[in-house]
């Protein structure tokens, strides 16, 4: 397959404040200099569809193809950042629910013209039903309905077909830490965590060479099999995975899984902190200090619901913006209030993902605060 080279898009923040309605992006007041922006639906499936249309709207070039996930759980959306990038070609992440395409995910097919879909899940998460609703939508581009399907006996036999594919020793090269081709590893069973570090899985890595790393996901306390085979088969290259750092502390990922990479023969480390906000900081900090994100924006979203970042992967990761967390609808927390406070002279933009009810006004005026305003 070609390598599809896409240019990053970054739309231009409105310059009014408008009524707070059902709309892809409104900009909110902030300190001088900083500008907040929401980008939000009238439900989860509206607001996957803004995202993709704030990260691809404004493309010179069609996008190539749109990972299709469940709307309801988050592993499949987060093990999509894989094939999003590098070898396959750039593409929004796209919500769906198990019978029926919603209406606004098949008007943002349409309206970016998207080939080609790739649903990540067995039926179980999208049923035939709602793929056939999704190949009649690829066929009406000509393209004799260019559905493919990834999915396996449960999340981490899917996580890891994915995996596989993005890294088959042809396609994308893992990306290198500490001189280590390094894959990220999160629980399979605790969204957060794996939502923070998708972008860093969808966006590229290294000069000269552009790499990814691979993302997997794991049973709490027991290396599943097919990650464990995973790790050990994906070549990217005829390069092994060398390193896995998990990410989460032990009561996400526990120091059994950690003792078992080990005994593949593959350095073990975490990125961890206190809280889902902690951990999101910790990741932050990861992409600034050693992958050299500059963090003149950051993508927030509701914490303690986060179906609103499972479509965020590639607007992050194109932006090379943090995805960070707030405590509830009306509290920033401090751990994502310390972070904007230590940036504060870098911060310029915060990409606000979700209407009021996720994130309310009163969270952007505790983040205008943390920022000096």
């Amino acid at each position: 397959m070609a390598r599809h080279a896409r240019p990053t898009v970054v739309i231009p923040l409105l310059a009014a404040v408008v009524s707070l309605v059902a709309v892809p992006a409104v900009s909110v007041a902030a300190p001088a200099g900083v500008t907040v922006q929401r980008i939000f639906g009238a439900d989860r499936y509206a607001t996957s569809a803004a995202v993709a249309r704030a990260t691809f709207g404004a493309s010179p070039t069609s996008v190539q193809k749109a990972v299709i996930a469940s709307g309801t759980d988050f592993p499949d959306a987060v093990i999509g950042a894989n094939v999003q990038s590098g070898y396959y070609g750039t593409g929004p992440i796209l919500l769906t629910r198990k019978h029926e395409v919603p209406t606004p995910i098949v008007d943002v097919i349409k309206s970016l013209a998207i080939p080609a879909l790739w649903v990540v899940g067995g039926t179980a998460a999208v049923d035939r039903t709602a793929e056939q609703q999704l190949t009649s939508l690829t066929t009406a581009f000509g393209l004799r309905g260019q559905l493919t399907r990834y999915s396996g006996l449960d999340r981490y036999t899917t996580g890891a077909s994915v995996a596989m594919t993005a890294f088959d020793g042809e396609a994308n090269l893992p990306a290198v830490v500490d001189g280590m081709r390094t894959a990220f590893l999160v629980s399979g069973v605790a969204a957060n965590d794996g939502l923070a570090v998708a972008p860093l899985a969808y966006a590229l890595f290294g000069s000269p060479l552009q790499t990814k790393f691979p993302l997997l996901l794991t049973q709490p306390d027991v290396l599943s099999t097919a990650t464990s085979k995973a790790l050990l088969s994906m070549t990217g290259g005829n390069r092994p995975i060398q390193q896995v750092i998990v990410i989460g502390g032990p009561g996400a990922v526990s120091e059994v899984v950690l003792s078992q990479i080990r005994a593949l023969g593959l350095t073990a480390r975490r990125i961890d902190g206190d809280s889902r906000q902690s951990t999101a900081v910790a990741v932050a900090e990861f992409a600034i200090q050693t992958l050299g994100w500059n963090p003149a924006g950051v993508v927030l979203a509701r914490g303690d619901y986060p179906i609103d970042a499972a479509s965020a992967s590639p607007f992050a990761g194109e932006k090379q913006s943090p995805l960070l967390f707030t405590s509830t609808p009306d509290q920033l927390g401090a751990a994502t209030a310390d972070f904007l406070r230590a940036h504060a002279g870098t911060i310029q933009s915060i990409y606000v993902l979700g209407g009021p009810g996720a994130v309310s006004d009163a969270v952007i005026a505790q983040a205008r605060a943390a920022l000096g305003g």
